[in-house]
This record gives structure tokens, C-alpha cells and sequence, in this order.
């Protein structure tokens, strides 16, 4: 299995297979968080995805204010929310077409990705 890297930050990146993760530069290795509808080991949960342009980010764990940032699957920058709620509804439609697009969610002291498919 070849692991291609969609994203990749000094903080953490994203991989082929969906697979988010993020650097702990205070420890040793990957921490690894896949983001699916299982809310137990998740920071953030995105739902519905796939969606049609309309989706929800539930903060499970992230407190404050975060910052979302929306990117094309090739990287070029979209869009920037911010919040301090523990729920947030993003509609890209009719703004943004049918795709991939790149999640950027920072807090004070993490920076956590993830994908949304737009069908």
C-alpha cells in the first residue's frame, strides 16, 4: 500500500487514505485521528460527508476559538470562519462546486485537518 500525503505541515497533514494526523513535537512518533462519525476518539467530528455543500463541524474536544480554513483539494486557499462554538454549519453551496475540499481547524496550540466531499 502506498501512502501518498495530500497535505503535509510541520504540524500534521492529511493522507490518500483520509487518514489526519498531527505532530506532537513534545513526544516521539504520530498521533493519529481518523475523522469518521465516531465521536469517542475525535477532536472534531465533520457530518454529514460526503454532503451536497451543507455540512456541520461538531468540536468534540476543541475549546475556544478555532479557526476553519477551507482549501481545494490542489491547495488553493477558499474561505476562513471563525468560532468559539462547540457546533459550526459551513454551506459552501452554491459558492463552491462538487468536490474535494481540505479542512484547516487551528486552535491556540493544534492545527487539525480533514476532508469534506461536496457531491
Amino acid at each position: 500500500m502506498v501512502l501518498l500525503f495530500t497535505e503535509l505541515q510541520a504540524t500534521g497533514g492529511i493522507n490518500n487514505l483520509g487518514t489526519v494526523f498531527k505532530y506532537d513535537l513534545s513526544k516521539t512518533g504520530i498521533l493519529e485521528n481518523n475523522i469518521n462519525n465516531d465521536k469517542t476518539e475525535n477532536n472534531f467530528c465533520v457530518y454529514p460527508n460526503p454532503n451536497n455543500g451543507s455540512f456541520n463541524i461538531d468540536f468534540l474536544n476543541l475549546f475556544g476559538e478555532k479557526q476553519i480554513e477551507i482549501y481545494t483539494i490542489n491547495g488553493e486557499f477558499l474561505s476562513r470562519f471563525s468560532t468559539s462554538n462547540d457546533l459550526f454549519k459551513i454551506d459552501l453551496y452554491p459558492l463552491f462546486p462538487k468536490g474535494i475540499y481540505l479542512l484547516k481547524i487551528k486552535t491556540d496550540s493544534e492545527i487539525f485537518h480533514s476532508k469534506v466531499v461536496v457531491e
